[in-house]
């Protein structure tokens, strides 16, 4: 409702104070991988060619890695190397791709993010990463290519590509102009 002192979720509506924004850098400690599963959209319908692995950060903040359906080899090639970068630090290779072949291999997307999400939640319980956050299209996600996780231990993997490495939010670029409708009269506009 209009005005109401709750949010949808049943909570006080606060100011900005109870917000932690996502940290981008990188080398950021302290984060913990919390879900991975389909999507929903604002109803909560399941969308079944989009899923969402979240982590949270060290102050709390949540930030999400969305993984699409593959339709082009190349999408295929994209989607397998992200997952198996993940979960290359909670196994070995062969332990990943035995997981995933156990009662026969996934044969589709949604079949593949069930598999991978039983198989990596588990392992990841307790374990805190190193990982690398930054800015794509004015959102904190992960670099589109591995390397952006490490192990506390190898946290030293991780390195900046100034080519599609951007630490910091796209600042705009000239103030919008609305000359387009505009009144040409000195009436009111109400």
């Amino acid at each position: 409702m209009y005005g109401s002192r709750v949010d949808s979720e049943g909570k006080t509506i606060q100011s900005d104070s109870g917000y932690a924004a996502a940290v981008t850098g990188e080398r950021v400690e302290g984060n913990k991988l919390i879900s991975i599963g389909l999507a929903e959209d604002k109803d909560g319908n399941t969308i079944e060619s989009r899923a969402t692995i979240t982590f949270e950060q060290a102050n709390g903040a949540k930030v999400r890695l969305t993984l699409f359906e593959a339709t082009e080899p190349w999408q295929f090639d994209s989607l397998n190397k992200q997952v198996k970068h993940l979960a290359t630090k909670l196994m070995t290779e062969e332990e990943y791709y035995a997981g995933l072949e156990a009662g026969g291999a996934p044969s589709n997307f949604v079949e593949f993010i069930n598999k991978v999400s039983a198989l990596l939640m588990p392992r990841a319980a307790g374990k805190v990463f190193t990982m690398k956050f930054v800015y794509i299209n004015g959102y904190v996600s992960v670099p589109k290519y591995p390397n952006w996780i490490a192990l506390p231990e190898n946290a030293n993997t991780l390195s900046t590509n100034p080519k599609y490495d951007q630490y910091t939010a796209e600042a705009p670029t000239s103030a919008e102009s609305v000359t387009a409708g505009a009144v040409a009269t000195n009436d009111p506009v109400f």
